[in-house]
């Protein structure tokens, strides 16, 4: 299975209804692919991934904005039952600044995000708030990998930093 998305633009307002699902869930079988199930994001995905850890889970990470219009990050688990993708929950923090990168652990109950001012920060999912923040890391944070217990940060100018998690 593969998912394709794309964020949400002007045209979402005039398109058909069922022309304005920004995620697509494709199988294959017998060499084609086939659509499994579409849905609409309420807000833009940034990252997208399947769940290591429930293989009927797929997890987002998107930009969104509460009702003040302040800016927040929500983490998203949609689950696939019966090839229909369905929102399970949703983890929302506030945001400063904008998302250049992100991980999750390999249980998926944490995850580390890189900002746009070059700071870290590691967000616990289950008790749904900030557990740890690196303000300056020496290096802008545009690739993120969580191994075990390390967390690898990686710049556009090759800079590699190694945190323990």
């Amino acid at each position: 299975m593969m998912v394709c998305w794309w964020e949400h633009g002007p045209w979402f307002q005039t398109a058909h209804e069922n022309e304005q699902h920004n995620m697509v869930l494709l199988g294959c079988s017998f060499g084609r692919l086939e659509v499994l199930s579409t849905i609409l994001s309420e807000n833009n995905p940034i990252n997208l991934e399947f769940s290591q850890n429930n293989s009927n889970q797929i997890l987002t990470m998107e930009k969104s904005f509460n009702h003040r219009q302040e800016r927040h990050l929500d983490f998203v688990a949609y689950e696939c039952t019966q090839n229909k993708l369905q929102r399970l929950n949703v983890i929302s923090f506030p945001l400063k600044t904008g998302v250049l990168s992100s991980a999750r652990s390999s249980s998926e109950d944490r995850a580390v995000i890189g900002f746009s001012d070059g700071a870290l920060t590691i967000y616990d999912l289950t008790i749904q708030q900030p557990v740890a923040t690196a303000t300056r890391t020496g290096t802008v944070p545009t690739m993120l990998s969580w191994m075990s217990d390390l967390i690898v940060v990686g710049s556009a100018q090759g800079e590699v930093t190694i945190f323990d998690s």
